[in-house]
Parts: C-alpha cells; structure tokens; sequence
C-alpha cells in the first residue's frame, strides 16, 4: 500500500478526518474529498486566491457553524475574522499567552485547542475566556507521562480526550478529560521506521471508526493503526467519536 503512496509524498505534514477505507483507495481518499461533501471528484478550482485572513497563520481550524480560526505565530494568539479568542498578550508562559501557537483544534462548544509548540504544552479556551487551562503537557520540556516535546497537532473527540503527536518525543499521546498525565498510545520506542515506530510525527486524524492516521514525517509515510476495540469497557467506544 505504501509503495504506492510514496510517489505523492515528500514529507507528509497534515491530515484530515477520513471516512473508513479499504488499503487500495487509501491514496484516493487522502487526496480527493469524500463524495458525500458536495465536490464532485474532478472538480477544479479557480487558481487565484482571495486574502481571508492575514498575519503569520501557523494553524488553521473551522468550527461547524463555517468560522475560520487562524493561529498567529507573530501576535501569539488564535482569531476568528477580527476577533482574538485566545491570547493576544504577548509572548509567554502564563495561563494568558502563548510561545509559538501551532495547530489548534475547535470541539462542538467552540472551545479552542492550541498547541502551544514552544511551551512544550496545549492550552483550552473556552468560549469567551480571558485565558485557557492546560489539557496536556505544561511541565517542562522532556518524555515524562505528563510532559511534552514540541508537540505538532492535537485532535479532541466528544468525550474530552485529548491526542497530540508529540514530535520530539516521537509517539502519539493521550490525555483524558482533567488528567495531569497522559498516555502513550502509538511509538513512544525511539525514532526509528519500524512499524511500531515514528519519528517526527507531524499530525493526527481519526476516522469515523476510531482507526488513527499519523503523518510520521522524517519517515516520508501516513502510518495507519487500526483501533482495538475489545479494549474498551462496553459503551465506551463509540461510532463518530471525534467531532
């Protein structure tokens, strides 16, 4: 399958939320939308682009209501349109700011994660709040349970789970709701290009039956690792868990 998929792939960075796939459509889906989103699959689009957002955009993100969120890797803060709705203050350390935000994530509440890259860490704003609380990470740079290292990208599902590629560490971490340490749940075994393994991961998608993409990028690969569900106490592995 990955044969085939080297020649579209020179150092994957991000993924989106895929729908379930057989090993031979795999390069299809990565690369053409889904058919049930209104783009047909050989749709084309006018080569000249409109400006909808400026600033040093790192990240971006789309709410269900169309709203687009923008991480600014300048101003240290995430907008929508005008609007900052997370820090704004300043580089920094404290509950308010943040150190080079990265990729962000926005749930159902439009609650806003960011990846707060150089704070080793990834911050919650809810909706209308002054500063966010940390969900991940945020005590100090290393590859402790409750650590981070220049983590990439982050995926919540509706329970409040947290997942972070977790780049210099080379493994996919797990935070559940109001944990103070997390779990390694993919790599986590030095970088290396064995199938258990990663190195740099980059980003994270889930598709809708809980199966787990990471763009593991120093390995020029999309790694898929297929959900064990007879792991999970009755009721707690639900279908379309990721919002």
């Amino acid at each position: 399958m990955f044969s085939f998929l080297y020649a579209f792939i020179c150092c994957p960075l991000s993924l989106n939320l895929l729908d379930q796939v057989g090993a031979s459509t795999i390069t299809t889906r990565l690369s053409l939308p889904m058919l049930d989103d209104g783009i047909c699959a050989s749709a084309t689009w006018n080569r000249n682009g409109i400006t909808v957002a400026g600033g040093n955009g790192k990240g971006l993100a789309m709410d269900n209501k169309g709203s687009l969120y923008v991480s600014d890797n300048e101003k240290y803060c995430v907008t929508t349109g005008e609007q900052v709705v997370a820090g704004g203050n300043g580089q920094g350390s404290a509950f308010n700011q943040f150190w080079n935000p990265d990729h962000i994530f926005v749930d159902n509440d439009q609650s806003v994660f960011v990846v707060d890259f150089s704070n080793d860490r990834v911050m919650k704003w809810s909706i209308g709040s002054k500063e966010g609380i940390v969900v991940a990470g945020g005590n100090g740079w290393g590859n402790g349970t409750n650590q981070l290292s220049a983590p990439t990208s982050v995926v919540v599902d509706h329970m409040g789970t947290v997942y972070v590629a977790d780049r210099n560490n080379h493994r996919v971490m797990r935070w559940l709701k109001d944990s103070k340490s997390g779990s390694v749940i993919i790599g986590g075994q030095g970088w290396g290009n064995r199938t258990t393994q990663l190195r740099t991961p980059r980003d994270l998608a889930f598709d809708r039956q809980g199966n787990l993409y990471v763009a593991d990028a120093e390995n020029y690969r999309i790694q898929m690792f297929t959900i064990d569900k007879s792991s999970c106490a009755k009721g707690t592995c639900q279908k379309d868990a990721i919002n």
